[in-house]
């Protein structure tokens, strides 16, 4: 049996809850998509959104982060007086008091000593599974708090405080490990940083907000398109109703979901093109030695000319993140070049080149630019910028940083994310976008035949399996990921 150290649990006055320090974001309550609805976790749970279980998790992470939060207003309470006030069962009591431990700790009933969570772990006072989740809670809302202090620390500081071990510390960097979350969307497990990921803020108490679908017991699909999100390549949330804005949705598409011939799933493979996109140039395939390449590593073997690998990093960083040949996978600039993915040298004009999706800061002000206005400020180089452009297109759109989508040409016109001039030079002259070398031929190309001509940069093998039928997942099974891959086999290297 375990005991809080704090000897007042539950007895301490409101004011002194709703003030406490280091207190960071935690999934806060419910949105029912379907009804537009706020509630709290538990009113969720009675209306059938969620899981018992999930409820008391997401319970659990509030009260282990030192108190729980009444979603309608903000204020936050202990444990106690959120069952006193009747936003929380009282059936969660017991596991609810024993959570907020984790903020307060634990008395050790063989000592008499206040041990933190980690250590209340060690000595078997505290479950070890229920006690790895609510330090994953704590590092997902800003670190591992000090019970005696109420301070946060990151893994490596905690580590020097004894408030976790290194073992401990790397299971909980490991986060997608600790899937303890069920997602009653996509029915899936998830880390509760993940479960964050997924929240909207709400506009008016500033609070994280779980989107959760209502099942309908009737066959239309009545949702408000403003509540209906989708996320985004580009890190972003998107709603129905802004694509509906943007006048991107087909009017046979919004009937045949509004009726339930479309699922919400249906809609995300009809949206992807603005979603996602295809995939810019991933890095180098020899066909002879069937060997992967990344682009920097192209250029320590020779392979490929540095300004060459510096236009295609731009390309990648240009339509949204950073792309591992070999693995799939995507990350920012930052992280590819902490991995090695990407050389350090390379980093500052990658990073330049990753606004073009978030957008550039105007000089003097705070304002936010997209590239177009970037490079009419002479805050990017026009011919750069140009390639910039040609590879948002090519790969399914012009991202609009103010949005988080991609747009078709003529839509990124009417925003103003390019002009007709431009658009003249990215539409009807492609002779002006020959800015990448051949290595292959020997020639300047643009982007487009660089990712698409099976006679010049793509490997043939990779044109066999798309004339089959296959798929880009199909390549991703059978570990091709060639399908944005130079193939090298031709090259004349003596």
């Amino acid at each position: 049996m375990f005991q809080l150290s704090r000897s007042d649990s539950g007895t301490h006055s409101i004011e002194d809850e709703i003030q406490q320090e280091n207190y960071e974001e935690v999934v806060a309550g419910v949105i029912n998509v379907t009804s537009g609805e706020k509630l709290t976790i538990c009113e969720a749970v009675n209306k059938g959104l969620i899981p018992r279980k999930t409820a008391l998790m997401l319970l659990e992470a509030q009260a282990a982060t030192g108190c729980v939060v009444n979603p309608r207003n903000g204020v936050k309470f202990s444990v106690q007086s959120a069952i006193d006030l009747g936003f929380i069962d009282e059936s969660y009591r017991k596991t609810l008091i024993a959570a907020e431990g984790a903020y307060y700790g634990y008395l050790d009933p063989r000592t008499s000593e206040t041990v933190s969570l980690f250590e209340a772990v060690n000595r078997d006072i505290f479950p070890r599974e229920q006690g790895m989740r609510l330090l994953e809670a704590q590092v997902a809302t800003g670190g591992i708090i000090d019970p005696w202090t109420g301070k946060r620390h990151g893994l490596d500081s905690a580590v020097r405080r004894n408030l976790v071990d290194r073992e401990m510390a790397e299971q909980l960097r490991q986060h997608g490990e600790l899937m303890d979350f069920y997602d009653p969307t996509t029915q899936t497990k998830l880390g509760y940083g993940d479960v964050l990921s997924k929240c909207i803020r709400d506009l008016d108490t500033g609070l994280k907000f779980l989107y959760v679908e209502e099942k309908a017991n009737v066959r239309n699909n009545r949702y408000r398109p403003e509540l209906l999100t989708f996320r985004s390549a580009f890190r972003r949330k998107v709603t129905l109703q802004d694509l509906m804005d943007a006048g991107l949705v087909e009017q046979e598409v919004l009937d045949s979901f509004q009726s339930g011939r479309m699922t919400k799933e249906d809609l995300r493979d009809v949206f992807q093109p603005f979603l996602v996109g295809d995939e810019a140039i991933a890095g180098i395939f020899n066909s002879t030695t069937k060997e992967v390449l990344t682009i920097c590593q192209a250029v320590s073997a020779g392979l490929l000319r540095r300004n060459t690998a510096v236009e295609l990093l731009e390309a990648q960083a240009a339509t949204g993140s950073m792309i591992d040949p070999i693995s799939g996978k995507k990350m920012s600039v930052s992280r590819a070049v902490r991995v090695g993915l990407v050389d350090r040298k390379f980093a500052r004009a990658l990073r330049k080149a990753e606004q073009a999706v978030h957008g550039y800061s105007e000089p003097g002000t705070k304002r936010t630019i997209s590239l177009f206005e970037a490079m009419k400020k002479g805050i990017v180089i026009e011919i750069q910028g140009i390639r910039m452009l040609e590879a948002q297109l090519a790969t399914g759109g012009i991202i609009d940083p103010e949005a988080g989508y991609r747009l078709p040409a003529l839509v990124a016109l009417e925003r103003g994310l390019f002009d007709h001039r431009m658009a003249d030079i990215l539409t009807n002259n492609p002779r002006d976008l020959k800015g990448y070398f051949d290595p292959i031929t020997g020639k300047i190309t643009n982007v487009k035949p660089a990712m698409s001509n099976p006679n010049g940069l793509l490997s043939q093998k990779v044109c066999d399996y798309l004339d089959q039928g296959r798929t880009l997942n199909d390549m991703l099974v059978l570990a091709a990921h060639w399908l944005a891959c130079f193939d090298l086999s031709k090259l004349n290297l003596t």
